[in-house]
This record gives C-alpha cells, sequence and structure tokens, in this order.
C-alpha cells in the first residue's frame, strides 16, 4: 500500500455544494454540501479507488501536474492526499468483526 497526491477539481453546484473530480482517476468523482465535506470526501474517493487498484493489481495512473490542467473559471484546484495502507488496515480490522 502506498501514499498519492492527486489534483482535484472542486466546482460549485446550483445548491451551493461542490463537486469533485479526479481527472487522472476514472470514477474519481464525489460532491459534497460545503466545501469542507467535499475535501473530506475527495480523500475518501481516492482512497477507495486507489486501494481497490491495488488489491486487483490495476496499474495506478500517474498524476498530472497541476500546470498542465485546462481549469474553467470558478473551479478551485486543490492537490488531495491518501495512504491507501490506512484503508487496508482498517478493512482488515473489519473483516475480523465480523
Amino acid at each position: 500500500m502506498a501514499k498519492y497526491v492527486y489534483p482535484a477539481l472542486f466546482e460549485l453546484n446550483e445548491l451551493g455544494g461542490y463537486c469533485v473530480n479526479f481527472p487522472d482517476i476514472q470514477g474519481g468523482y464525489t460532491e459534497g454540501k460545503d466545501l469542507e465535506e467535499a475535501k473530506e470526501m475527495a480523500q475518501d474517493v481516492l482512497c477507495l479507488v486507489l486501494y481497490n487498484h491495488e488489491v486487483h493489481g490495476n496499474e495506478i495512473p500517474p498524476p498530472t501536474k497541476v500546470s498542465m490542467l485546462r481549469i474553467s473559471e470558478g473551479v478551485i484546484v486543490s492537490l488531495v492526499s491518501c495512504d491507501t495502507g490506512h484503508y487496508e488496515r482498517y478493512f482488515a480490522d473489519e473483516l475480523q468483526k465480523a
């Protein structure tokens, strides 16, 4: 398991929340009712998707440099980090409880 950092795009939606997209991660979408929750959800979805890639032996795409992204007006770019080792330990603990 490993630590990762990927750029995420945060865009305000019509309800005042934020939609989040990871341009490099297929299936890397989430949202939050405010920016704080959207950041937490972004970290969670990034970790879950990358952990799933690791478990199944899938190739993990390299992160795009922020300077290479085409960003629309009003979109916030933020680097999001995760540690898939944390998820590995969490799931191992949950399986032991079952």
